[in-house]
């Protein structure tokens, strides 16, 4: 698996309280974490200022330590033994503008067949979460297979915390997607990305910077432009709760 962009699109469905539905083109870069260093692009750059940067201080534990040691320690205190490369997919900061609603860390073993992924949560509070996706048997994860997870952190203003994710995953040289829907009893919730693997390059990080301008401050901006639509349409807001000291949570 090279360094990628991700070409995808971005699809959110509500079904409850009241029915809100959109899809959106956006990007991501997906790279090997032993790169962060070295992805070799002039116009990124990590922890430097740039027309695309990756910063340490967003991710893991946010405190300038090695991200690729922080990962393998979390897989080994849950007996993950057999991981070889970690895969960072994420939004870049651009002109270091950007936020970031959930990055997954994608890890595979010597074959490049996918034992975990580590979901990285952000909410518009500064807070994160992380939700560690794996099979009991530690076995690869099939891109048509579904895994589930506790609900234990507060994103959306318009959803308690409680309930459960279904995460299901697909990862390939070709293709990158991620689906998850949220269960309060009912499915209430149907999002996923979805998208074409294109190499990482200064002439694609080019090309996709015109055809999705302004992507440093689009995500961001349709999160409470959606949030505004679901107001008007009478959803009840739901004041955030205290964050749970736990926070990495487990798939059943």
């Amino acid at each position: 698996m090279s360094n990628i962009i991700l070409r995808a699109k971005l699809f959110h469905k509500r079904i409850t309280p009241s029915i809100n539905k959109f899809t959106y083109n956006i990007f991501y870069i997906c790279f090997n974490i032993k790169d962060i260093s070295n992805i070799g692009s002039k116009l990124l750059s990590y922890n430097k200022f740039n027309l695309f940067s990756i910063y340490n201080k967003d991710y893991g534990p946010r405190d300038g330590s090695s991200l690729d040691d922080w990962i393998r320690s979390i897989l080994k205190k849950n007996k993950i033994s057999k991981v070889k490369n970690i895969y960072l997919m994420t939004h870049p900061k651009i002109l270091s503008f950007g936020f970031n609603p959930v990055s997954f860390w994608f890890c595979v073993d010597d074959k490049e067949e996918l034992i975990a992924v580590l979901a990285e949560v952000n909410n518009t509070f500064k807070e994160h979460h992380f939700y560690l996706v794996k099979k009991k048997d530690l076995s690869k994860i099939k891109s048509n297979e579904w895994l589930v997870a506790k609900k234990e952190f507060h994103v959306s203003p318009f959803y308690n915390v409680r309930g459960s994710y279904q995460f299901r995953f697909k990862f390939s040289k070709n293709n990158i997607a991620a689906h998850i829907n949220y269960f309060d009893n009912d499915k209430t919730l149907i999002t996923s990305v979805n998208g074409k693997n294109i190499a990482l390059n200064d002439v694609n990080l080019l090309k996709i910077i015109f055809e999705i301008p302004y992507m440093f401050a689009k995500v961001i901006t349709l999160i409470h432009w959606q949030a505004l639509k679901l107001i008007i349409k009478g959803n009840k807001y739901i004041k955030k709760p205290k964050q749970k000291v736990k926070n990495i949570t487990l798939s059943d």
